[in-house]
């Protein structure tokens, strides 16, 4: 009778240490997660489009690709950025042939191989003295001097959102309470007016 109930006793012990290690390589693949800021996109001299982005909590992520595209649906990777520690810590990238209009993401890359994708954002250089950098949630209009404007948001409906005036080389709307759609921006200057169209997703 000692026999046996030792046999079991060895049994119990092998085998449980065993089914805890397993349990526990399993959920530390869920353990993975990241905590992102929208990307944002700069124009830099040289006609080219600067990415940062900021993440926190971070866990195992060992490579950052930013991706881009020409539709927002289908992403190439232009390029990667080694992470340097776990920490809070903000991170550039430079595309320096930059699309005409380009969306881009960053994809974080886990040493176990998990991707956990970032916010699109879109970017449009349209060209003479506007450029539109659009984000997760704001829209930026950067201009080529500071000549006072007019700039109104109106909706496909011709209903006025918001209407400044502004000696700045730039102006922000923020998107985020705006329904999904096309919205026109007007923009009055001495030179002249334009009107461009941005999207709320």
């Amino acid at each position: 009778m000692k026999a046996f109930t030792y046999f079991l006793f060895v049994m119990f012990y092998v085998s449980g240490p065993k089914f805890l290690f397993a349990q526990s390589q399993t959920t530390s693949e869920t353990k993975f997660h990241i905590t992102w800021e929208a990307p944002k996109c700069t124009q830099i001299p040289g006609m080219k489009n600067r990415i940062t982005w900021t993440t926190a909590e971070t866990v195992e992520t060992k490579i950052y690709e930013v991706q881009r595209s020409s539709d927002g649906i289908n992403f190439k990777t232009i390029g990667s950025v080694t992470v340097s520690s776990q920490n809070f810590t903000n991170y550039m990238f430079e595309d320096e042939h930059p699309l005409p209009v380009g969306y881009y993401q960053i994809c974080s890359i886990s040493s176990l191989g998990k991707k956990t994708y970032s916010a699109k954002i879109k970017a449009i250089s349209t060209g003479g003295n506007i450029v539109i950098r659009q984000g997760y949630n704001t829209t930026t209009l950067l201009f080529k001097d500071n000549t006072p404007r007019d700039i109104i948001l109106v909706n496909t409906n011709g209903q006025k959102i918001s209407r400044t005036t502004t000696t700045l080389n730039q102006h922000t709307f923020h998107t985020s309470a705006l329904s999904k759609g096309m919205y026109l921006v007007v923009i009055h200057a001495e030179g002249g007016s334009d009107i461009q169209k941005i999207m709320v997703l």
